[in-house]
């Protein structure tokens, strides 16, 4: 039972090994470094430390091939968040022009409905005034269609800013 407990407090009880790993991380990281390029950098220093040191890597052709190759794949990775990122720009524009486009529809929509509400307002009065023979109604009629004509000129405007935007949408 002794040569039992006495194995037990023989073992050791820190972290020094995963203390150690922490250290080696801590000083291949940099400042704004991302996760993928940490990564890279501790398995070539795990395979360095598990090798015996940097004068017995073994250096091959395909080493040096993969050395060549690799600042025209970092090339090729850069331009491909370029890409992206100008295709999420382009999308994002096209969205808000979307939306835009939605609402100046929707206010077409609700000044065509206003004009025709006024219309008809405007036409009940004149019939109105015309039985009654009553000045006033004439007026306020009138006045009716100075804001119908109004509402048409803004109507057509829209439908103006409507067509060019489409346009921009196409282009886009």
């Amino acid at each position: 039972m002794w040569e039992v407990v006495r194995t037990i407090l023989v073992l050791s009880h820190g972290q020094a090994q995963v203390e150690r790993g922490f250290s080696t991380s801590k000083e291949l990281m940099d400042i704004n470094m991302k996760q993928r390029t940490l990564v890279a950098k501790r398995a070539i220093v795990d395979y360095v430390q598990h090798i015996g040191g940097v004068e017995k890597v073994n250096i091959n052709k395909s080493m040096i091939m993969a050395a060549a190759c690799a600042r025209s794949s970092y090339r090729a990775y850069l331009d491909e968040q370029v890409e992206a990122k100008k295709k999420a720009t382009a999308k994002r524009k096209r969205e808000s022009e979307a939306d835009e486009l939605d609402k100046l529809k929707t206010k077409k929509a609700r000044l065509e409905q206003d004009v025709k509400t006024l219309e008809k307002s405007a036409d009940k009065l004149a019939e109105k005034a015309e039985a009654t023979h009553s000045h006033k109604l004439i007026m306020e009629s009138n006045a009716i269609r100075r804001s119908v004509k109004k509402k048409k000129e803004e109507v057509v405007q829209l439908t103006t800013d409507i067509e060019t935007k489409v346009k921009e949408m196409a282009n886009l």
